[in-house]
């Protein structure tokens, strides 16, 4: 009896702890993709190379316009920012529609979402 209080006594604060670690480092490899935002890179919108320019993988065209067409809620061709704004913080979705509304109308349209080319991306 003294044997299985002793084994729950070191046990259970060892399982305690090792739950406690492996839930502080899976919230530091989620609070990561926010800070590579900030830095001027998004997963959703190509690479950030030196100089400011954007490349895209090949491939990635597909995966965007699936994204694209995913966010277009009222599938009227355009984003709105509310639209734009699922699964981003506030701050982060006006940041990213800013960069990305070159024409300034309030929405995304499909070419402003999926640029044709890294040089006629604007940062």
């Amino acid at each position: 009896m003294k044997r299985i209080a002793l084994l729950f006594a070191i046990g259970v604060p060892c399982f305690l702890t090792g739950v406690i670690v492996s839930s502080l480092w899976f919230r530091s490899q989620s609070s990561l993709a926010p800070s590579a935002t900030d830095s001027g890179t998004d997963s959703a919108f190509g690479e950030s190379r030196p100089g400011g320019e954007v490349s895209t993988a090949p491939g990635n065209g597909n995966a965007r316009a699936a994204k694209f067409a995913a966010l277009d809620a009222d599938q009227d061709g355009r984003l709105s920012l509310a639209e734009f704004g699922v699964g981003r913080s506030p701050a982060e979705a006006a940041k990213w529609f800013g960069r990305r509304d070159a024409d300034h109308d309030g929405f995304l349209s499909r070419q402003e979402f999926l640029p044709t080319s890294a040089g006629t991306e604007t940062r």
